[in-house]
């Protein structure tokens, strides 16, 4: 019965063929024998993101004032050390006064870095016309403009505008900007102040370059 050997043997032959076909199409995911599974993330697993606390700009303000009341004190009290507390010191750190004596304008334009500032305050202090002059009017401030850094949203910056000034006899006008960089404290980083005429000639506006006041940011 040779035709039945023959049979027999095309049917195994066939039944391997299929069996090999079904080992083939299993799936991708199970990787070569030895590998780890691949698998495809999940488009559903949440991104967490990082955010940001609303400004607390009635806090804001509180500490704002206190720093400028301390400059306001060391700088009547000529103590360096304690002035130089109230400062935030880099490249951009401004220091600048301008008033009126007999009609004409004295003025110290704007000086840079902490050197530059101590050199120029103890000289207020200590020089012949200078000597025992004061920074004058109210030790707060009265207007605020305060937003985040666009270059570190995590720190702030602040304009702030007293009517007060060094040896005003008159009306003056203090302008600052401060900086509070990742929580710490607000320092001082430019001011400057201008009396009488002066004001009105640079039509309001201050002799330093980091204050803002834009309509968006000024704060109540």
């Amino acid at each position: 019965m040779q035709w039945k050997s023959t049979w027999l043997l095309l049917a195994l032959f066939v039944v391997g063929i299929m069996s090999l076909s079904i080992v083939g199409c299993g799936s991708d995911d199970t990787g070569t024998p030895g590998e780890p599974a691949v698998t495809t993330p999940s488009t559903d697993t949440p991104v967490e993101v990082a955010s940001i606390a609303p400004i607390d700009y009635d806090t804001e303000k509180t500490e704002i004032q206190a720093v400028y009341r301390e400059f306001y004190r060391a700088f009547n009290a000529y103590d360096t050390s304690d002035f130089r507390n109230t400062w935030y010191d880099n490249y951009q750190s401004q220091f600048a006064v301008a008033w009126e004596t007999a009609g004409e304008i004295e003025q110290i334009h704007p000086v840079n870095g902490w050197t530059q500032i101590k050199a120029v305050v103890e000289n207020l202090w200590n020089a012949q016309g200078a000597k025992g002059e004061k920074w004058v009017g109210s030790s707060s401030f009265s207007e605020f403009w305060i937003r985040r850094k666009a270059s570190d949203p995590k720190s702030l910056e602040a304009s702030a505008k007293s009517f007060s000034s060094y040896r005003s006899q008159g009306t003056g006008v203090t302008y600052a900007y401060l900086v509070k960089n990742n929580n710490e404290d607000w320092l001082i980083q430019q001011i400057d102040s201008s009396t009488g005429n002066i004001i009105n000639r640079r039509g309001n506006k201050p002799n330093i370059s980091k204050y803002f006041t834009d309509p968006s940011t000024k704060v109540k």
